[in-house]
């Protein structure tokens, strides 16, 4: 896994310990940060630095937190 996908990794799972309550202001900055994230992590897929599975399934763990929070189950930025 690339240093940089693991360090966003890192970040996000370490973020929600404890989860913030949704709604509050904690919640709000946590839901920026996934955004920026997500965008760091698209930009690594671009740059062909996720090549392992283990590298997509990390992935899939920033995309599928966006699509459960969700009440559609669509992704949304």
């Amino acid at each position: 896994m690339p240093d940089a996908l693991y360090t966003l990794f890192e970040a996000d799972q370490n973020e929600r310990i404890p989860y913030p309550e949704v709604g509050t202001p904690a919640y709000e900055t946590l839901r920026t940060r996934d955004r920026e994230r997500r965008t760091q992590v698209q930009t690594l897929i671009n740059e062909g630095r996720v090549i392992t599975a283990q590298d997509y399934t990390t992935r899939l763990s920033f995309f599928s937190t966006e699509i459960a929070s969700t009440k559609s189950g669509r992704l949304t930025n």
